[in-house]
């Protein structure tokens, strides 16, 4: 194997990574990402109290908590970050605030008024959100991570909204440090604004390409698609449908459509209509549904959880035959997708798996129950899904067993599933390069500190 060593009148160069969720220290760690990195740079962890999964220190020359300097405690952080959900997620109120800020920044002072006028919910919210930003600016002012002299990339795992992010970004430019996001999760280009923006971003695909180009101004050579770490488990061959279902004791003959419950959706409606249909052969011919809870939505108590023995029949078929302990981890989700011929799930990525999978799949926009579920429309990750071929929308319970016949409709037809597969690609693209390998590449690329590029870099073998 290649190794790459910096000559003896060079150190190897530093990358500094914060880590903030689970998470992102699983997707990381599996593509293989950390472990290529340690063959060229040195690496180093800022860590936050959340992160329970340690599977990164192998790979960690130094490490430290990523707690705030000072007076300004995680807990006192954690205050403004709450406040930030709060304005931010109920319904439309918050995001306005986004908005404007963005149409500042971006020198669009004609569209704020169009906002103001086309926004449902306007009240405290929209004088508190901006406050709690430029108090956030004055914390980092006064701020210094304290991270090293020698450090020469800050790689940066993307989130929604992330107070952090921002504040290292904010000190990394202070500090003549070159920062790297990378898209992560839900991180979606098209509808946050960014408080501080790295130097240079990586991206999931086209369509986060696009945003990037045209509302944040970023030139070509500063954005790069790399693919998904969340989706390279998909990249290994899959097993047949066969083979698929024998593994997970399902009927082969069935038409199995895979539901994939949300974390605050009515689950038990959408699962006690399908076993109502089911008692009065309302239901499409040879059909049975795998039904898999969110793994935020298993507790009794939490918004989408569902009884499921108030659900037992012929027709439904619990993941995991019930048993908690025995429900699939992520690395099983390839193989419940090749068992399954359709995917019915909220506005997530699970829809956008069961496309890269060619299936075509049913979205679940429940307006009136889930408040939140309004800005799927805005996701750029689920956009796509409106008006496709390979794709069916039910608004509401009303609406659901109508769209499940139409969807099963769609089984069985190539087309669908060629159609649903390259859609996924302009979100997720990826190739016979690795995101590991793209994101060394991209790395490599940035002039840094101390190496500006590989060819300061002497391989031997």
């Amino acid at each position: 194997m290649n190794q790459i060593i910096p000559p003896p009148d060079r150190r190897r160069p530093v990358v500094m990574i914060p880590l903030l969720r689970d998470v992102f220290v699983r997707d990381l760690v599996q593509t293989g990402f950390l472990a290529a990195l340690t063959e060229s740079y040195e690496l180093r962890f800022f860590v936050s109290r959340y992160v329970t999964d340690r599977s990164f220190e192998p790979f960690a020359s130094a490490m430290r908590p990523l707690t705030l300097p000072g007076k300004w405690s995680d807990l006192a952080y954690d205050k403004v970050r709450r406040l930030n959900n709060l304005t931010k997620w109920e319904g439309y109120t918050g995001i306005i605030s986004t908005d404007i800020l963005a149409d500042l920044r971006r020198k669009q002072p004609d569209k704020i008024l169009a906002r103001v006028l086309n926004y449902r919910k306007l009240g405290l919210p929209q004088l508190i959100y901006p406050l709690g930003k430029a108090f956030l600016r004055y914390i980092w002012r006064k701020s210094d991570y304290d991270m090293g002299a020698d450090v020469d990339l800050i790689l940066l795992p993307l989130s929604m909204r992330d107070f952090h992010i921002d504040g290292l970004t904010y000190w990394a430019r202070k500090n003549a440090i070159p920062t790297l996001g990378l898209q992560m999760g839900l991180d979606n280009f098209s509808l946050k604004c960014f408080l501080e923006q790295p130097d240079y971003v990586a991206a999931w695909g086209d369509l986060s390409w696009y945003v990037l180009r045209l509302l944040e101004h970023y030139p070509t050579n500063k954005v790069r698609i790399v693919g998904a770490p969340r989706f390279e488990i998909y990249r290994d061959t899959p097993p047949s449908k066969q083979d698929a279902r024998k593994r997970l004791n399902l009927d082969p003959d069935k038409k199995l459509i895979l539901f994939c419950g949300g974390a605050n959706m009515p689950n038990d409606q959408y699962l006690g209509l399908v076993r109502d249909a089911a008692a009065s052969g309302a239901l499409p011919p040879n059909i049975q549904i795998l039904y898999k809870p969110h793994p935020a939505a298993m507790k009794p108590g939490s918004a989408g959880y569902v009884d499921l023995k108030e659900f037992a029949c012929d027709v439904i078929r619990i993941v995991g035959n019930d048993h908690p302990s025995s429900w699939p981890k992520l690395a099983d989700y390839p193989v419940l997708l090749a068992a399954a011929d359709a995917l019915i799930s909220p506005y997530s990525t699970m829809s956008l798996e069961g496309a890269i999978c060619g299936l075509p799949v049913l979205s679940l926009l429940d307006l009136e129950g889930a408040d939140n579920n309004w800005q799927a429309q805005y996701f750029i990750h689920m956009h796509i899904y409106f008006d496709r071929v390979w794709s069916r929308e039910s608004s509401s319970t009303d609406t659901f067993l109508d769209s499940l016949h139409e969807l099963v409709a769609l089984v069985g037809r190539p087309e669908v599933a060629a159609l649903a597969r390259s859609t996924a690609r302009q979100i997720a693209y990826w190739d016979e390069k690795s995101f590991s390998d793209r994101m060394i590449e991209f790395i490599g690329d940035i002039p840094h500190k101390t190496l500006s590029t590989e060819a300061q870099l002497t391989p031997i073998r």
